[in-house]
């Protein structure tokens, strides 16, 4: 994969999935705030601006068992290199800044954690490539060191998904 502008390559994403723009996900901060509260302590969070590109690919992401990633997802089955995670577009101040954790990203961290969700829609989707397998995030996942991962094959709701995942955990 060549590097390209990752705006360019988020705004081809969203043209392939026929969206305008990126909502917000007001429920995201509740899964999250409910998934610590069953934690045994000692966990550390990462929200709003500080889930960014920058965090995500740096070796801080490579220190926990359990990586939640509650947010959109593509998986594009026609175009895998359009797939990936949309996480903070704007910095504290509001100036934009690369969210877009493409698949090629993915393939690139270090991420041995025990366990990865993507609490986002249809991330479980993949192309099955003759003599290369099955080309998608989870792929992504697996070569980055994940043991386990959690997607979804269908659109979920932001509210519903937080109290599912609650359960889950």
């Amino acid at each position: 994969m060549t590097l390209a502008d990752p705006d360019i390559e988020l705004q081809r994403a969203l043209r392939d999935f026929k969206l305008r723009g990126i909502s917000r996900l007001p429920h995201s901060r509740t899964e999250a705030d409910r998934l610590l509260a069953l934690a045994d302590g000692g966990e550390t969070s990462v929200f709003d601006f500080d889930a960014n590109y920058s965090w995500v690919t740096s070796d801080r992401s490579s220190r926990y068992q359990f990586v939640h990633f509650a947010t959109h997802g593509f998986a594009n089955e026609e175009n895998p290199e359009l797939s990936g995670l949309v996480l903070s577009l704007v910095d504290a101040n509001g100036q934009p800044q690369n969210g877009f954790l493409r698949l090629g990203d993915i393939f690139n961290l270090q991420l041995p954690a025990e366990m990865v969700v993507l609490s986002a829609c249809q991330t479980g989707l993949g192309d099955n490539v003759r003599g290369e397998g099955m080309a998608g995030l989870t792929r992504g996942l697996m070569y980055a060191g994940t043991e386990r991962a959690v997607l979804s094959l269908w659109n979920v709701s932001d509210e519903k998904t937080a109290t599912l995942m609650v359960r889950f955990y």
